[in-house]
Formats: structure tokens, C-alpha cells, sequence
């Protein structure tokens, strides 16, 4: 070919420093192409007018022409030429302004290899205009799609541009008893609030705008949901941006508190839900040789269940929320709390050094022990015991962190009310005996009488998936409080070699369900450790269970595969001949390695759920989900976002690419699989 026959790419750049660097990555994919280069509206006008080009690069830091005004001039010789933005650094709020602008793509200096990818594509379309409708018919129906999940959210959601509602779910209609033709836009916000409240939510409204360190705040408040009617509500206040410009999103979670003591402070940005809180500590056990100290710590409410027997189910659920809202206001940027069940709260605690990590858990404990909370019509105070880990480079995951701060914990329990204990190997070694082997009778109770549940949470495609897919969750159930979450055993699990049969009880109990529903469900199950490695597992697997293997899709944390590559590989490719799929969980912590992972040919790489908290305002999480999402467009693996907690990380996620979403922002785990997979499709 010649060079006259060669496709046309106009750069307008100011150098041809930038022009270089493209240049050797399409010479490096043996994509031939003509440059030319411009440097100002009248010449790239004229140029233009010449002759026919199949893209043009703007270097958006390198030139004095914006994106606008190139656009505005475009239009004048009638080009479909597509335009695509190349800035310095990737900058997720740039990128959708320039795309709002009229770029096709935009792709920083860093991202030359996917920006071959996308001209090698472009290039070998015949018609560009056919290319240009398939983009837009793919955004047409991501879009869609967002908007039948959005329209399908059980919490009233609302959002505010300069103080008028602009959009709201039906459930927010439904919740404040809004008739179809009346107009959001001629309602204020605080007309929804009960009067008591209104001061509460003046304030709330006022630090929200006013505090950029915290863009989400969460307030318990009375709402009127009709003329002659109240409800309590958990409302979550964030920023956002719609369209370039800044909005308010608030939701309204009805509490419940005598139904369901966790529904709000499961949803709040502030009071993470007990399982996002483990990724968000297993992250900071990953990095424990930063210059950061951290420590976990177990504040457990010394006596709950005796004062719950003395002032009763009601008052002792409205005690819960009272010291829920005194915890939550504890809340600062190093601290991260969670509620493990009804009477112990975890939090992370982080200082410059240890010592100063111990004088926060004591100014927090002063603070409780000098608070009385109100439980209706009376006053009451509350003990505490609490128990400490350093998390240093001996605690190596985070069950076992969890389970240090438990004897600790107990050791406190076992002394005075009000104290607090730092885990020590030497002089708890007899506690630690002790639980281990509680531990150990309790897990194998579970396994011999089914005193184990399932729990299901719907993982959501944001394409055309039609298959209803869960992922199932484990508890251990326990009569007269909580059920007992994953972390809290599967250490003693691990240590007393339980694992495997955990996994089994699961997997027999999963395909039980299954076989009742009597319907093609696909299930996500977690996979140990043991199971992995135990070379008779795919055995027993095919020999009970082969005809339901292709239903099952087994999860295995990233760390875990890349310890145990061979084993992996080899498990990955077995469960593929029999039907199944694998799934690398906890994804995007080691990017040193995602070559050794693609190696493994998994079929799905869930995105490790720290990434995805307050994923609208943390750029840096962003960029890594963006670059997740573009390395995984054009292979056979799909990507799955989990703890989707709020409507702007699912409109960042299904924008970035994502193929399917999971979170209690959908629905929380459930023990019936009763969501309606159809009216999102």
C-alpha cells in the first residue's frame, strides 16, 4: 500500500513530541497510518476542507484550542470525523466532560496501547458511520439499562440541582405518597421533613455543601410521608456531579429497627456492612509495612443481652440506634467502624504510631463511659469491654485479625467492666486455646446438624445477560441474637483443617436449593483454600454433583491464585472441562501480576470491593476500576463490581464498562431467591 492509500489521522498538537510516542506504539502494532500534524483552528479548518480523515487526536495539554471550539468548528465542513481527547493523566470528571463535548473516546498519554486497540477497530470498519451507530446503540442500551435497575430500587432516591428535585425513583413517589401528575420540581426537600427534624436537616444540608473532606453525611431524622403521617428514616446525603454539574443525591432508608436493627447503618457510607468492612481490612493488612500504624479493635457492649431481657425488644432496638448514631459521630478519615452483630462494634483505627492508635480507642471509650443514651422513656448507661489487635506483619488475613481482637476481647470480658485489652501471644496463650477449641466444637455442630444458612445476594448484568446469577453467603445461625459471619470462624476453620467441609456443606446445600427452585440459576459459591489444593476435590466434585456443575461458578481471592499458581491453573482448567467457570475475587490489588492471572483464564474478575467505596468521589480508585475495565473490554473475562452501595458509583461503573454489579444497593443477601431479575433486563 502507499502512502497515498494509507487511512488519514489528524494530531493537533503543538509539538511533535506527543506525535512520536503514538507513532512508535502503532509502528509497534503494525498499524500503518499518515500523521499530520496542526496547531490552530484555521489550519486544522483548512486541512479538513482538503481532505477526508479517519480520526483526530487532540492533544488536550499541548494545545490552546479546547475541546469546544474545536467541535464548534467541525460542524462547518460537515466531517464525521470522531475526535478523540488525549490529556496528559486519565482524570474520570475531565473525561466525561470531553465526552459530553462530542469526544468519542478519550485515552491519556499513558494509555497509547488501548488507543491503538480502538484505531486497529476503527480501521477496520468499512463505513465509519455504521461504527459510530453501534456506539451510540451500545450507550443507548447501557443506559437503558441503568434506568430499569434505578427505577427498580427498593430505598427512595431523589436528586437535587440548585435546591429542585431534577429526578426521582418511583420508590421515592410511592414512600412520600406523590400522585403520578403532580411535578417533584414545585416540592422542596425540606417539605418532607417533619417539623421536629427541620433544624437537623437544615444543618445536615448546610455541612454537606460546606465540607469537601466529607462529601456523604447520614442523619436519622423524621420525614412526613403523607399529610397526617411520620416515618423515621436514615438519610444519606452525598455530592455528586450530573451532567458537569454539581448535585445532591439523598436517599431515604427507613430504619425499622423493630424489624431489621442493621438496614441502616448497613446502607451508610459511615457504618460499613460487616463484610465490606473485612475488604477494607484486608487491604491494610496488605500494606502494613507503610509508615501508617493501624489497629483492630472489638467494642463489645458489656451486658446487651441482659438489659435487652430487662427493658424488652423495642426499647432495646431503639437503644441500638441511639448508640449507633453516638458511634457514627465518632467518625473521622482514619477511622472505619461496623457493627459484627448486635452488641460488638469492629472499627480500624490508624496514628503515626501505635501508642497514638491506643490513645484513640481510649478517648472514644471515655466518651461512651461518660454518655447516658435514651431508650425511649428512660436513661441508661453502658458498659463496654474492649479488645485490641496491632495489626502488624505477623497477622497475615484478615479472619485471623478478627479472631485476636476476639480474645482480647474476651480477656477484657473476663476482667472488670470497662477495660481494655491489647492482644499479647504470651499471656492470652490459654484464652486462645480455649476459643479455638469453642470454635472448633461449633463448626462441627454446624456441619453434623445443618446449623449452618445460605444467604443469596443477585449479581445483576449491565448487558444482555439474561441468566439469573447469585452469590451465595454463608452464616452460622445462632438462637436469641445474630447470625455468625464468615470472619469470625473460617480462621479456627482453616486451623483445625474444617475447611474443606465447610466448602462441601455449602456446595450440597447450594445444589439442594437449586434442585427445588427447579430453575437455570447460576451460583457463585467461595472457595477455601483446602479445596483448592486438595487434588481429590474435583473428584468428589464430578462423582455427586457432575450433571450441576455448570451452575456453579467457584470464587477464589486474587492473593490465593497467585500463592498457589499451578494449583490454580489446574483447578481453573478442570472445572472448565466439567462444565463450570472460576471467578478471581478481590481483584486489582496486584497489578505486578495480572499477567500471571490472565495466564489462568478465569471467567470472571470481581473488583475488589475497597475500590468501589465512595468510588464517585475517589479518583484514584476510579482511575484503577477504568483500567480494570479497559483491559478486560476485549478478552473473554467479564468483570463484576461488588459493594455497590450508591447510584453514582453504579452510573460511574456502568459507564466505565463493568458487566455486572452486585450490592445491598440492589438488594441485600436474602435467604430466598426472590429478586426479579426480569424487570431489569
Amino acid at each position: 500500500m502507499t502512502n497515498s492509500e494509507l487511512p488519514n489521522v489528524l494530531v493537533v498538537d503543538h509539538n511533535n513530541i506527543n506525535l512520536d510516542l503514538i507513532s512508535s506504539v502503532f509502528n509497534k502494532h503494525q498499524i500503518s497510518i499518515n500523521f499530520d500534524l496542526t496547531q490552530s483552528i484555521p489550519e486544522l479548518l483548512e486541512k479538513l476542507e482538503q481532505q477526508s480523515w479517519q480520526a483526530i487526536f487532540l492533544m488536550i495539554d499541548n494545545v490552546p484550542i479546547s475541546i469546544d471550539a474545536l467541535m464548534e468548528a467541525m460542524p462547518v465542513i460537515n466531517t464525521n470525523c470522531p475526535l478523540i481527547a488525549i490529556p496528559q493523566e486519565y482524570d474520570r470528571e475531565q473525561a466525561l466532560a470531553f465526552i459530553h463535548s462530542g469526544a468519542k473516546e478519550v485515552f491519556s498519554v499513558e494509555e497509547t496501547e488501548y488507543l491503538a486497540a480502538f484505531i486497529k477497530q476503527l480501521l477496520s470498519d468499512n463505513a465509519l458511520s455504521e461504527t459510530v451507530k453501534n456506539q451510540q446503540q451500545i450507550l443507548k442500551e447501557v443506559e437503558e439499562k441503568f434506568n430499569s435497575l434505578y427505577s427498580q430500587l427498593p430505598m427512595a432516591v431523589t436528586y437535587i440541582h440548585e435546591g429542585v428535585f431534577i429526578d426521582s425513583n418511583p420508590a421515592f413517589r410511592t414512600f412520600f405518597s406523590i400522585n403520578e401528575d403532580e411535578e417533584t420540581d414545585e416540592i422542596s426537600f425540606l417539605d418532607l421533613v417533619a417539623y421536629e427534624d427541620l433544624d437537623k436537616a437544615k444543618r445536615l444540608l448546610q455541612q454537606v455543601v460546606s465540607n469537601c473532606d466529607q462529601p456523604v453525611k447520614t442523619e436519622t431524622i423524621q420525614v412526613k410521608t403523607s399529610a397526617d403521617s411520620t416515618s423515621q428514616v436514615t438519610l444519606i446525603i452525598s455530592k455528586i456531579t450530573i451532567n458537569g454539574e454539581p448535585s445532591l443525591q439523598i436517599i431515604f432508608q427507613p430504619t425499622q429497627w423493630e424489624i431489621k436493627t442493621q438496614a441502616s447503618s448497613n446502607t451508610s457510607q459511615d457504618m460499613l456492612s460487616p463484610d465490606f468492612f473485612v475488604q477494607i481490612l484486608n487491604q491494610i493488612i496488605r500494606k502494613t509495612n507503610t509508615n501508617k500504624a493501624h489497629c483492630l479493635c472489638f467494642f463489645e457492649l458489656d451486658g446487651y443481652s441482659r438489659i435487652k431481657h430487662n427493658i424488652g425488644i423495642t426499647r432495646s432496638d431503639h437503644l441500638l440506634h441511639e448508640i449507633s448514631d453516638f458511634m457514627r459521630q465518632q467518625i473521622s478519615n482514619d477511622l472505619k467502624i461496623s457493627r459484627l452483630n448486635s452488641d460488638v462494634y469492629t472499627l480500624i483505627f490508624s496514628d503515626d504510631t501505635p501508642s497514638g492508635c491506643i490513645q484513640k480507642i481510649e478517648a472514644l471509650q471515655a466518651a461512651f463511659n461518660e454518655y447516658s443514651f435514651s431508650s425511649i422513656d428512660q436513661s441508661i448507661k453502658v458498659a463496654s469491654n474492649i479488645g485490641v489487635v496491632h495489626l502488624t506483619s505477623l497477622v497475615h488475613s484478615p479472619d485471623q485479625a478478627l479472631s485476636l481482637a476476639d480474645v482480647a476481647c474476651t480477656v477484657s470480658r473476663n476482667r472488670k467492666k470497662n477495660q481494655l485489652h491489647i492482644y499479647n501471644p504470651e499471656e492470652d496463650r490459654s484464652t486462645v486455646e480455649s476459643i479455638d477449641q469453642s470454635w472448633v466444637d461449633k463448626i462441627k455442630d454446624a456441619i453434623e446438624h445443618d446449623n449452618f444458612k445460605l444467604l443469596f445476594q443477585p449479581i445483576v448484568s449491565l448487558g444482555t445477560e439474561m441468566q439469573e446469577i447469585y452469590e451465595v453467603l454463608l452464616r452460622i445461625k445462632r438462637s436469641g441474637g445474630d447470625d455468625v459471619l464468615p470472619n469470625q470462624f473460617l480462621h479456627f476453620a482453616r486451623q483445625s483443617s474444617q475447611e474443606s467441609d465447610i466448602d462441601k456443606w455449602v456446595i450440597e446445600h447450594t445444589i439442594k436449593t437449586l434442585t427445588k427452585k427447579n430453575a437455570n440459576i447460576r451460583f457463585f459459591i467461595n472457595l477455601s483454600e483446602s479445596s483448592l489444593k486438595d487434588i481429590n476435590f474435583i473428584e468428589w466434585l464430578e462423582k455427586h454433583h457432575a450433571q450441576q456443575i455448570e451452575n456453579l461458578v467457584f470464587e477464589i481471592p486474587e492473593d490465593t491464585v497467585l500463592q498457589w499458581q499451578s494449583e490454580a491453573i489446574h483447578f481453573i482448567q478442570q472445572i472448565k472441562t466439567h462444565g463450570g467457570a472460576v471467578c478471581i475475587d478481590q481483584f486489582g490489588n496486584h497489578p505486578e501480576s495480572k499477567a500471571q492471572i490472565d495466564a489462568m483464564h478465569a471467567d470472571f474478575y470481581k473488583i475488589d470491593g475497597a475500590f468501589i467505596n465512595n468510588l464517585s468521589t475517589n479518583r484514584k480508585h476510579q482511575s484503577i476500576v477504568h483500567k480494570i475495565c479497559h483491559e478486560s473490554a476485549n478478552s473473554d473475562t467479564k468483570t463484576i463490581a461488588n459493594y455497590v452501595q450508591d447510584a453514582d458509583s453504579l452510573a460511574i461503573l456502568w459507564q466505565e464498562g463493568v458487566d455486572f454489579i452486585q450490592g445491598n444497593y440492589l438488594q441485600e443477601p436474602e435467604a430466598h431467591l426472590d429478586f426479579k431479575f426480569e424487570s431489569q433486563i
